[in-house]
C-alpha cells in the first residue's frame, strides 16, 4: 500500500517479514503478523493491505471485501485498493461490478497501462473477449517498457485462446517469450495452448515441455532424503493430488479410483487444491483414509507435507493445466511420482517418473514424444463414474430435424473440428449442430463462432448455441435433444464422451493423422473400445463424413442406440470400477516393486 494519508514511507519491520512470507506463499506465518500489526494500530494501511490480499489469495474474498469496503473509504481513490477490490468483486461473482470499478480506474489513470492491463483480464473472465482485445489494443498505445508490452502480450494471448484462435494464442505467446526473460510458468502457458492446435508439430509441443523441464531442474534445490521402507509387499500410502477434488471432469475418474483401491493394500491420501470447495469436494475427500486441503500452501510446504504423511506412490492429476500442483514433483515428494488422466500431453518435469496410459492412446511409438516412462493400463487408462442424478435416455421429438451435436469445451473447437463438421453439414443438408457451453453466453463469442460456420458455407439458421445449465442433470438431459455427437480434434472429448454415451447418443469420433496423431486425438477411441463401439471411431475425414452421412439417413441405427448404449455401457469395463480398480492397483504395486529394486 503506497503512502497516503499520514501513512509512514514505509511498512513496519513486523508487516515487512510478512510480506517476505507472502513472496514465498507462507500465508499461515504471515497471517498471525498482520493481523497483530492491525491490532496494534487499525488504521494501519500497509498491514491491511497485505492482509486482503492474503484472504484473497486463501479464497476468502468475502473477508478480503470487508477490509477493502474500510480501506476504501479510508484511502479514497487509492489505486492498490481498487485493483484488489475489484479481484475480490470477481471472486463473490459479482464481475460487473469489478469490471465498472476497473473502467471507473482507467478514467482517472488514462495514460497508465496498468488499469487497462487489470480491466482486459477482468472482461476476460466474464468471456468479453473482443472488448477485452480491443482494451488491451488501446493499452499498447501507451507502453512505455518491455514488461509492460510483454504483459499486453500476456493478454491477448489469453483472449485468443478463450476465443479457441490456438494459433493465434500460440504465436503471441512466442512472440512475449522473445521479450522478457522466459520463466517456467510463462512457457508452461505456451505448452498448454500447444494441445489444441490442429499446425503445430509433435516434436514442438515435446520441445517446450523439455524446455520448461530444464528451467525447472536449473532451479531446483536440495530436497531432504526420503526414509520410505523399501518392502515390496508393505500397504502402501497412495497420494492423489491436483486442483480438481470437485465438481470437475476429472472427478468423474477419479471417484472410482478412491472408492475401489484395496484398504488392505493401500492407504489413501487426496491433497486438493482448490480455492471454493463444494459438494463434489466433500464426498471425494469421504472416500480417502485422509483428506488434507493444501490450496495454501506453497509447492515446498506442500512436497515436505506429503514427505511427513511417508507417501509412496504420489498421482498427480492435472498436468500442466491452471490450478496444477504439478510443480511439486520436481521437489521429490514420493518415491514413485505419476502423472494420470488430467492431461492429454507429457509433462517434460524432472520428478515426474511415469504417465499412465494405455494402448490406444499411446501405441508403441508414442514413447518418444515423452520425458516420463509410459505404462500402459490394460484396457482404457479410464474408469467412468457416472452422475447419480442422471435422467434416462431419451430420443429427440419424431418431428425434430436430425441434429449433431457437441458439448465439448469451446476452446476444442479447432479450425480441423469446424471444416469437417461443415463438410458434415454439407453432405446432410437437413441436419442441424447443436454446440454448448459456458462461453455462448456471451453475444461476441457467439457471432465469431457462427461466422466461422458461415465462412465456410453454413447458415447460422442451422446452428444452435446454449450456454451452461443449471445443473449436471439439466445439462444431460439435453443429450435427449440430439441424435449424434461429434467429437473434436485433434483434442477429443472424454467426459463429454462419455456422458454422451451414458445418455445413449453414439459418439462419432476420428483419430488424426501425422503430427496430428497423439494422446489427445486418440482417447476416444479408446473410450469407444472399451465400450464396444468400435465402429464409431474412424481414421480419416472422408469416413469421418461417411459414417455420419450413414447414421442421418438410417432411422433404425438411431434407436437401438438411445435403448442400449447404456447397459452396454454399464456392463462394460469403463464402468467396472472394482475391476479397474484392481488393474490400477496392480500396476501401481509393479512400479512399487520396481523401484524397490532400482537402489535408487
Amino acid at each position: 500500500m503506497p503512502p497516503s494519508g499520514g501513512q509512514p514511507q514505509q511498512p513496519s519491520p513486523q508487516v515487512q517479514r510478512a510480506l517476505g512470507l507472502l513472496a514465498a506463499q507462507k500465508f499461515a506465518e504471515a497471517e498471525p503478523l498482520l493481523r497483530a500489526a492491525m491490532t496494534r494500530d487499525p488504521r494501519d494501511g500497509h498491514a491491511k493491505h497485505a492482509l486482503a490480499k492474503l484472504l484473497l489469495d486463501t479464497a476468502r474474498p468475502d473477508q478480503a471485501l470487508y477490509l477493502l469496503d474500510q480501506m476504501q473509504a479510508q484511502f479514497p481513490g487509492a489505486a492498490p485498493v481498487l485493483y484488489e477490490r475489484s479481484r475480490a468483486l470477481a471472486a463473490c461473482n459479482r464481475k460487473s461490478e469489478a469490471i465498472a470499478q476497473l473502467q471507473e480506474l482507467v478514467r482517472r489513470e488514462p495514460v497508465s497501462v496498468q488499469p487497462r492491463l487489470a480491466l482486459a483480464g477482468m472482461l476476460l473472465r466474464a468471456s468479453r473477449c473482443q472488448e477485452a482485445l480491443a482494451t488491451l489494443d488501446t493499452a499498447e498505445t501507451y507502453v512505455r517498457t518491455p514488461s509492460e508490452r510483454a504483459n499486453v502480450l500476456g493478454g491477448r494471448a489469453n483472449c485468443y485462446a478463450e476465443l479457441g484462435l490456438f494459433d493465434q494464442a500460440i504465436a503471441t505467446q512466442r512472440q512475449l517469450l522473445d521479450l522478457v526473460q522466459v520463466d517456467h510458468r510463462t512457457l508452461a502457458t505456451l505448452a498448454f495452448f500447444l494441445n489444441f492446435s490442429d499446425t503445430v508439430a509433435r516434436s514442438d509441443i515435446l520441445h517446450v515441455h523439455a524446455r520448461i523441464g530444464e528451467m525447472v531442474l536449473r532451479e531446483q534445490v536440495a530436497t531432504p532424503a526420503l526414509v520410505n521402507q523399501r518392502d515390496p509387499r508393505k500397504r502402501l500410502k497412495i497420494g492423489f493430488l491436483g486442483p480438481d477434488f470437485r465438481e470437475h471432469s476429472v472427478s468423474f475418474f477419479l471417484e472410482p479410483l478412491l472408492r475401489s483401491l484395496s484398504r488392505e493394500d493401500f492407504q489413501v491420501f487426496g491433497y486438493g487444491s482448490l480455492p471454493k470447495p463444494d459438494h463434489v469436494t466433500k464426498r471425494l475427500a469421504s472416500l480417502c483414509d485422509t483428506y488434507r486441503d493444501v490450496y495454501a500452501t506453497n509447492h515446498a510446504d506442500c512436497a515436505q507435507r506429503i514427505r511427513d504423511d511417508g507417501i509412496d506412490i504420489l498421482i498427480e492429476v492435472a498436468g500442466i493445466s491452471r490450478g496444477t500442483r504439478v510443480w511439486t514433483l520436481p521437489m521429490r515428494a514420493a518415491p514413485v511420482q505419476v502423472t494420470y488422466c488430467g492431461y492429454p500431453n507429457t509433462t517434460g518435469l524432472p520428478g515426474v517418473d511415469v504417465r499412465l496410459v494405455d494402448a490406444i492412446t499411446d501405441p508403441a511409438d508414442a514413447d518418444q514424444w515423452h520425458t516420463e516412462k509410459l505404462v500402459r493400463l490394460p484396457g482404457c487408462f479410464l474408469c467412468y463414474q457416472s452422475p447419480a442424478d442422471a435422467p434416462q435416455p431419451a430420443l429427440p421429438p419424431v418431428d425434430a430435424p436430425f441434429t449433431f451435436g457437441s458439448f465439448n469445451a469451446v476452446q476444442k473447437l479447432s479450425p480441423l473440428t469446424i471444416d469437417v463438421w461443415s463438410e458434415v453439414l454439407r453432405a446432410v443438408p437437413h441436419a442441424r449442430l447443436l454446440l454448448k457451453g459456458k462461453p455462448f453466453a456471451e453475444p461476441e463469442i457467439r457471432n465469431h463462432h457462427l461466422k466461422r460456420f458461415a465462412d465456410l458455407g453454413i447458415d447460422a439458421s442451422r446452428i444452435e448455441l446454449l450456454t451452461r445449465t443449471g445443473s449436471v442433470a439439466d445439462h444431460l438431459k439435453l443429450y435427449s435433444r440430439m441424435h449424434v455427437a461429434l467429437d473434436t480434434f485433434p483434442y477429443n472429448g472424454t467426459t463429454t464422451t462419455c456422458e454422451a454415451l451414458w445418455m445413449g447418443v453414439p459418439v462419432v469420433t476420428m483419430q488424426c493423422e501425422g503430427e496430428q496423431d497423439r494422446h489427445a486425438s486418440r482417447v476416444s477411441r479408446s473410450l469407444l473400445h472399451a465400450v464396444g463401439c468400435s465402429e464409431l471411431a474412424t481414421d480419416s475425414r472422408q469416413a469421418f463424413v461417411k459414417l455420419c452421412v450413414e447414421l442421418a439417413n438410417n432411422s433404425t441405427h438411431i434407436p437401438i442406440y438411445r435403448q442400449t448404449l447404456r447397459q452396454r455401457m454399464q456392463a462394460s469395463p469403463l464402468c467396472d470400477q472394482q475391476g479397474f480398480a484392481n488393474t490400477f492397483g496392480n500396476s501401481l504395486r509393479q512400479l512399487w516393486q520396481q523401484w524397490c529394486s532400482s537402489g535408487k
